[in-house]
């Protein structure tokens, strides 16, 4: 290969190296702030805004229970998102085999008390979990990352398509030449 043929295949490599990068980063939004079992009767702080997520040991295979939403008394407050049983996953805190996280949005300022129960399907509790969840006004940088949060992606697919096509454009220059003389 010429050198003009280098380095088009060059910049082609570390263009999809980046976009392969920008895309596994992008994947799942990680939380702000983390409850575990640790925190249960206690008190967590978050601001609007973030996400927050309640990662509790399972011991499903064990019990039969799983963990269900027992009460928020402030859905407005903390907007519950989604669950997530993963059995194979060392928890952060408590006994168990896997995890069970719960995952929740801090919407407006104000208090929530949600809660938690670990039951089989028959209604046997095995346990319960509350906390108590604060969330205060966003900071000032947390509007400036969460705007970037969401442009960030939009960039970096502009970035690449730029890059690619400007690439393309390059080797079909390169062909051309070479095909003319």
């Amino acid at each position: 290969m010429s050198e003009g043929t280098v380095r088009p295949v060059r910049w082609l490599a570390l263009s999809l190296l980046c976009w392969l990068v920008l895309m596994a980063g992008g994947c799942a939004p990680q939380p702000d702030v983390i409850a575990t079992d640790d925190d249960n009767g206690g008190h967590v702080q978050v601001r609007s805004g973030q996400l927050f997520d309640i990662v509790l040991a399972d011991d499903y295979d064990q019990t039969g229970c799983q963990w269900r939403k027992e009460d928020n008394s402030a859905p407005d407050v903390a907007e519950y998102l989604g669950q997530l049983y993963q059995p194979a996953r060392k928890p952060p805190a408590g006994n168990g085999n896997g995890t069970n996280t719960m995952r929740y949005r801090a919407q407006q300022t104000g208090t929530a008390q949600v809660s938690l129960v670990e039951s089989d399907n028959g209604d046997r509790v095995c346990r319960r979990y509350a906390v108590t969840v604060t969330v205060g006004p966003p900071t000032l940088w947390d509007g400036f990352a969460s705007g970037a949060k969401s442009v960030l992606p939009y960039v970096a697919a502009v970035v690449v398509l730029v890059t690619v096509f400007g690439l393309i454009g390059r080797l079909v220059c390169l062909l051309v030449r070479r095909l003319r003389g």
